[in-house]
This record gives C-alpha cells, sequence and structure tokens, in this order.
C-alpha cells in the first residue's frame, strides 16, 4: 500500500494513465507506486475511479446476466473453434524468443561502473574529473583521450572508433541534425501527451509523433535529408515496435540512399519479425538502392552472430538477390566469423577475434562522444544522465537545446562509435534509472594471446572436416535457392556453378 502522504519529490511528479507505464517502481520515501515512460521519465499513476456498492437486487440480476452472456459467448467460440479445426494454420514464422542471446554479449564501459548507491553530487564530480581528462589530452592532439584511454582499459582495444574528420559534422550538417533531434525529442513529448496536456494515444501509427515531427524538422531536418534520416534511425532505434514500424513506413517513402541503406539495416538487425518484414517489403516494392542494400546484406552474412547472418540470408532470399551470389560464394572460403586470424595490428601480427559487444547508452556518453565546449546548439548537446539521480521528466529537457554550464554535456556533432543496433534490456538495481535501459551493440575485433588463443585453436583443430558455421549454412542457403544448383562448400565449386548459370 502507498502512503497517503507523498514526499516532495513524489508531489512534483506529473499524473499520467498507468497505461503509459512500461514499468513500475516504489518510492523509498513514501512508498507510492509510481510509473515510467519508455524513455524513463517517471510519473505518478492516476488513482482509478471507485465503483459505487451494489444493493444485493442489483447483485443478483448483473450475476443472472453475466451467466446468460457466456453461455451465449460459450456458443459462438465453440463455433469459432470448430472452424479453426478445419482451417488450415498460416505458415508464418513466430518472432524471435526473449534476447538471451544478447544478455550473455560481454558489457564495455568507459570507466569502472559507479557504486549503486553512490551520491548524485559525488557522481557528477567523477564524471567532471573525467571530462577534465578527456579536454586535457585532447588539447595535446585531436582525439588524443581515445588513444590513450585504450592504453588504459584494455576491453576498449579493437573498438570501431571513428576519428578525425571523419567523425565530425559540417556546420550545415550540424545544424540539420540539430533541427531534427529538436523535432524528434518533441515529437516523443507530443506522442506521450506531455505537450499542451494532450493525452497519449498509441494508435499503432503515432500520428501525435509524426505530425510534431514532420511540422518542426521541415525539409532541413526531415525525411529528406541524411542528417534527419540518421537522426531518427538513431533516436528511434530502442523504441517499441510501432514506433520502428512507423520509421519503417516513413523511409519506404523516402528517396535518399541514406533511407534506403537504414531499411537494409533495419530488414536485418531489428528484433521483431513484423518490423524485419515491413523493411523487406519496402526494399521490394521500390526496388532502389541495389548497391546500398547489398553492401548491408553481404556485411550482415559475415557478422559474428548466428541470428543476424540468417536474418540477412532472409533478407536476400525474399527480395532475389541473385547478384550478390558471387559475394556469398567467395564468403565460403573464409574463417568463420569469431574464430581467430591473423592480422597486422601496429605494425605486427597477431591473432584477432570479431565479437559483438554492447554498451549501455546512458553510462557511457563519454565513449561515443566528446565533452561539449560551449553547450550551445550548433553542438548539437545533450545533458549526461547522473548516477544516483532520476532522469529528466522529458526528453526535450535533456537533448538538442543548450543547457546550463552546471551539467555535464557532451556534443553529439561529433561520434567515436556508431553502434549496429540498439535495444530496451532490465538492469538490476537500477532506481533511481528505470529499470528498461538502452544497449548499443557492435563488433570489436579484439586481440587474443597465450591461454586464451591456446583454448580456440584447439577448439577450431577439434571440428571435423565437414563443419560448417552458421554464417556459412545461412550464405549456402542462400546459393542454392537462387542458383536452383548445389555444389561442394567453397568458393570454386561455387563459381564454376556461376559461371555456367551466366553462360
Amino acid at each position: 500500500m502507498a502512503s497517503s502522504t507523498l514526499c516532495v519529490a513524489c508531489a512534483q511528479l506529473p499524473q499520467k494513465d498507468a497505461g503509459l507505464a512500461v514499468s513500475k517502481q516504489q518510492c523509498l520515501a513514501c512508498k507510492t507506486t509510481f510509473g515510467l515512460t519508455s524513455y524513463g521519465a517517471p510519473f505518478r499513476i492516476k488513482p482509478t475511479k471507485r465503483s459505487l456498492v451494489m444493493s444485493p437486487m442489483v447483485l443478483t440480476g448483473v450475476t443472472i446476466g453475466c451467466g446468460f452472456f457466456m453461455f451465449v459467448m460459450f456458443l459462438v467460440g465453440l463455433g469459432f473453434w470448430t472452424k479453426d479445426q478445419v482451417r488450415p494454420k498460416a505458415n508464418r514464422p513466430a518472432d524471435p524468443p526473449a534476447p538471451n542471446e544478447l544478455a550473455r554479449i560481454r558489457e564495455v564501459a568507459v570507466d569502472e561502473r559507479f557504486p549503486s548507491n553512490i551520491a548524485p553530487p559525488t557522481a557528477k564530480k567523477r564524471i567532471r574529473d573525467l571530462i577534465a581528462m578527456i579536454k586535457g589530452e585532447n588539447d595535446v592532439k585531436q582525439d588524443n583521450f581515445l588513444v590513450m584511454h585504450m592504453e588504459r582499459r584494455s576491453e576498449l582495444r579493437g573498438m570501431p572508433f571513428v576519428m578525425g574528420d571523419a567523425c565530425r559534422m559540417d556546420g550545415k550538417r550540424a545544424r540539420s541534425f540539430q533541427t531534427s533531434v529538436e523535432a524528434v525529442r518533441n515529437g516523443f513529448d507530443r506522442d506521450s501527451g506531455q505537450k499542451r496536456g494532450a493525452p497519449a494515444k498509441d494508435d499503432g501509427q503515432h500520428s501525435g509523433f509524426w505530425n510534431a515531427y514532420m511540422s518542426q524538422a521541415g525539409a532541413q531536418g526531415g525525411m529528406e535529408s541524411d542528417a534527419g534520416i540518421a537522426a531518427l534511425t538513431q533516436m528511434i532505434g530502442p523504441e517499441r515496435k510501432s514506433m520502428r514500424a512507423g520509421l519503417v513506413r516513413q523511409l519506404a517513402s523516402a528517396k535518399r540512399a541514406e533511407a534506403t541503406r537504414a531499411l537494409a539495416r533495419a530488414a536485418v538487425f531489428d528484433v521483431d519479425l513484423d518490423v524485419r518484414e515491413a523493411a523487406i517489403k519496402a526494399l521490394k516494392e521500390d526496388g532502389r538502392g541495389k548497391d546500398v542494400s547489398g553492401e548491408v546484406f553481404v556485411r550482415a552474412i559475415r557478422y559474428p552472430m548466428a541470428s543476424v547472418a540468417k536474418q540477412a540470408a532472409h533478407a536476400m532470399l525474399a527480395l532475389e538477390r541473385t547478384d550478390l551470389l558471387p559475394e556469398l560464394a567467395a564468403f565460403l572460403d573464409e574463417k568463420a566469423p569469431g574464430d581467430p586470424e591473423d592480422k597486422v595490428v601496429d605494425g605486427k601480427f597477431a591473432c584477432v577475434v570479431r565479437e559483438v559487444v554492447k554498451i549501455n547508452h546512458h553510462r557511457n556518453c563519454l565513449l561515443c562522444h566528446p565533452p561539449a565546449q560551449t553547450g550551445q546548439t550548433h553542438e548539437v548537446p545533450g545533458v549526461m544522465p547522473i548516477p544516483g539521480a532520476p532522469f529528466p521528466s522529458s526528453p526535450s529537457e535533456a537533448y538538442g537545446n543548450a543547457q546550463s554550464s552546471n551539467d555535464p554535456m557532451v556534443r553529439a556533432d561529433t561520434t567515436y562509435l556508431r553502434q549496429d543496433f540498439s535495444v530496451m534490456m532490465p538492469v538490476e538495481n537500477a532506481a533511481p534509472w528505470p529499470e528498461m535501459q538502452r544497449f548499443d551493440f557492435l563488433v570489436r575485433s579484439r586481440v587474443v594471446e597465450g591461454q586464451e588463443l591456446a583454448t580456440l585453436q584447439n577448439l577450431v583443430a577439434s571440428r571435423p572436416a565437414t563443419f560448417q558455421s552458421e554464417n556459412h549454412k545461412a550464405a549456402l542457403l542462400v546459393l542454392r535457392r537462387l542458383s536452383g544448383q548445389d555444389a561442394d562448400p567453397n568458393q570454386a565449386a561455387w563459381q564454376r556453378v556461376l559461371d555456367n548459370r551466366v553462360e
């Protein structure tokens, strides 16, 4: 039972309908149960109205009426059940199970995790100390902090950091990105009913979000600009399925290569089957950007996560991508993704493994972005969440606008890491942060040596000669079905088959 007296913090929370809560928590001070939206904003749950006490006569009538209604519904249901027994069921694959595969993936971070009971002022001081180190090392040389920090934290070595001009937006693109960031955040507010007191209506289309976004973003930051598409895909990536499906519909109407690339990525990386199928349908109906989408599909076949390779194979089959068969044949002679490979690293030969890692998006702002210098809009600033303190009640309070210099901020016009996909996952002992937090997934190439390398080499050596990884099986499936032929699982054999097809 919640206390009838609210503490100061809970009394200041806005009241909303219980249906907006993706999870619930209880205040430690006053025991009030409060809800959390999909992006972590806390709110008090509106009390439900109590029903009137019924008299015995009314209760008797209601009971008889309910009994008669249940009898009629039983007969109707029996009829539908009988029809279902003779009607063939649709052969449609189900959505994948809970992402246990993702839970087992290694997590990396910019720094050691703060204690769960850390006080916000202490956490803010530690963040400011790290920012001071970053600025000092970057003053010596551009992006020098990343180079130095990889020496200090071995888990960051091999991460696909992008540095120099390649990770920085020019002024025009940054302004377009900033416009879209603001529009997305304001759209989230409108969709959840925080703007103008409007009630949130999840009609499956999120019309409140898209109307607000389109009216504010315009051509500069909307679907017809690369920066606009980048902001949408980055920020909607971990949102609920209906929101991601809406993004696919919007991308289908855009005519830019970046939109095609985003659709191809959704077709292989999205965690929901319905969204993947919608992305494939959009690519098939338009028939555009084969070079762009083909690059995504071939990379996904090599991805060191079997489920992604299988989803890429499904997309290539659905789209009948016979143009990609030579590249799939070449992949057959490559090592299994995740096996150790000889590479030149820092001028020396070393054994490297490619593996998927995950990053807690909320705790690692400084791993992907440098600190803001001025906090002005041209930097596309965002306030960093502070461990021990609740998330901002509204996304527009934390992102896209210049903020007080008292808050640690990063600048999103410079991005060192770009994730392949993002997912909301539960975090233990999360309070006062929401239980469901965003995790970003990407591939690092890590040097292995010593006992770990010996163990991996022994594992590879113990495999039978006929061993095929799940990725290679996915490539062979596409080769066989799209060619209508079969051959030994190597590039030379399949190249002969493909050459004969051409002739």
